[in-house]
């Protein structure tokens, strides 16, 4: 069983590493995310063709069925918890931005102080990237209004890129853009 734990630790760890990092990767956060589904889909595969091969069936089969349920969990809430890491790791970091932003003069300076690590918009909001897919980069937004808090249709009003949020602290939240 230590060698299926081992495979399934394998998988796990290196999307979690990388929504840890002490910076914005976006695109290696995408490559993790991505990883994390295939890599669960492929182990899963994998366990279920050994259960048929070997005489170990107890241990391949409730791998399996651990594969696939932390597949369904990474599925449903993948990109909300490695928005949640992320946040722990960068909160402090993101806060002196924020302060930063607040006392700058003009909105020009507001996005010269962002630069490539974030966005300001006119409504209080500030996007820090996290990750960036192929027409999808749900980004992590400070919101100190709640404005994210809205139903699917009020997004829109916020960003017409927008399509969807969940909360991840008090004034925290992952926003889902797309095209």
């Amino acid at each position: 069983m230590l060698k299926h734990l081992t495979a399934i630790a394998i998988w796990l760890v290196p999307p979690l590493a990388v929504a840890a990092l002490p910076t914005e990767a976006p695109g290696v956060t995408c490559l993790a995310m991505v990883y994390l589904y295939l890599g669960g889909l492929w182990l899963a595969v994998v366990f279920f063709v050994k259960f048929f091969l070997t005489r170990n069936k107890p241990h391949s089969a409730s791998a399996f069925v651990l594969v696939i349920t932390l597949c369904l969990l990474a599925w449903q809430y993948g990109f909300t918890l490695g928005a949640r890491i992320h946040l722990l790791v960068n909160e402090r970091r993101y806060q002196e931005k924020i302060g930063e932003l607040s006392r700058a003069a003009s909105e020009e300076e507001r996005e010269r102080l962002c630069g490539d690590t974030c966005m300001p918009h006119p409504n209080g909001l500030v996007v820090f990237h996290y990750c960036h897919c192929f027409q999808s980069w749900p980004d992590i937004v400070y919101d100190p209004r709640d404005a994210l808090d809205v139903p699917h249709d009020e997004l829109q009003k916020i960003s017409m890129y927008l399509h969807g949020s969940r909360r991840l602290s008090k004034f925290w939240y992952v926003g889902y853009f797309g095209d």
